[in-house]
């Protein structure tokens, strides 16, 4: 019915799923911050949390009730920003890393399972752009893009989003990973 208990309180799946998103955003401001997600004390816990949120997503994807949560601003902000911030790589999961790349994973999972119509590719596409309105601040914040390279003027973040979901639709290291990748290309393409 769209309500869970927390704390002994009855919250909504709205507003569950809004301190997720806003934990999830301390979360990557503060991954921002201090640079590479995938090393140290603070990459385990984190990495962790992040992990468990995007399985709360998934399995909040089965509600009717909270499509329209999982679609705000905020939710879908967070999730391209996971697929921004962890580096696409061939290499195994390392303990350091495990968790954030199958954050990364799960966060693929959700955008390919919500895209059913050209309204939300379009808005995810706005997220991806940093159109204002759709997010408080762009996805690249720094002279260096994903790939670790320097950016040449101002970012293109449709490009490079479409250049991550490539890499990761070519790596064969994780399935799930590539098959959610080729599934949002065909739909950012087919727009």
């Amino acid at each position: 019915r769209g309500l869970l208990y927390v704390n002994d309180k009855l919250l909504s799946l709205q507003k569950v799923i809004e301190m997720l998103a806003e934990l999830l955003n301390t979360i990557i401001i503060e991954m921002k911050r201090r640079g590479n997600p995938s090393s140290g004390f603070y990459a385990n816990q984190s990495g962790e949390i992040v992990y468990n949120i995007f399985s709360l997503y998934l399995l909040l994807m089965g509600h009717t009730s909270a499509y329209d949560s999982l679609t705000c601003n905020s939710v879908l902000s967070g999730m391209i920003d996971i697929i921004f911030l962890i580096e696409v790589s061939d290499e195994n999961a390392t303990p350091s890393n495990i968790h954030w790349m199958a954050a990364r994973t799960q966060s693929l999972q959700c955008i390919a399972g919500l895209l059913v119509d050209g309204i939300l590719v379009n808005k995810v596409l706005k997220c991806v752009d940093g159109d204002q309105g759709y997010r408080a601040e762009p996805v690249v914040q720094s002279s260096i893009n994903s790939f670790g390279r320097p950016m040449q003027g101002q970012p293109n973040n449709r490009f490079e989003f479409e250049s991550i979901l490539n890499l990761l639709q070519q790596n064969k290291g994780d399935p799930t990973a590539s098959l959610a990748a080729t599934r949002i290309l065909h739909m950012i393409r087919s727009v």
